[in-house]
């Protein structure tokens, strides 16, 4: 699956991080990692459930013995996250 179909923008490089000292002996080791839950294609569209289905880009051409029964596009958002904060004490 093209990666640009689910993120336009691949430059993003994200970081994990982590730190050891957490619980009453300080041998915890606490890891903040970045998870991503991206839709399937399939997913975003009606109609291919228990189908054979092929998704590709425009710019991809699958040959004749395929044939084409429609487009797919995709709308970017307006505001982009770019950043988030989690305060770890208010989530429980």
């Amino acid at each position: 699956m093209p990666r640009q179909f689910l993120k336009r923008d691949n430059e993003y490089s994200h970081e994990n991080k982590s730190f050891r000292g957490f619980g009453s002996y300080g041998d915890i080791l606490v890891r903040d990692r970045k998870m991503y839950v991206a839709p399937t294609p399939f997913a975003l569209v009606e109609g291919t459930a228990h189908r054979r289905t092929l998704i590709l880009p425009a710019s991809e051409n699958p040959g004749r013995e395929f044939v084409s029964v429609g487009t797919l596009r995709r709308k970017e958002v307006d505001n982009v996250v770019t950043t988030y904060q989690f305060d770890y004490e208010r989530m429980s």
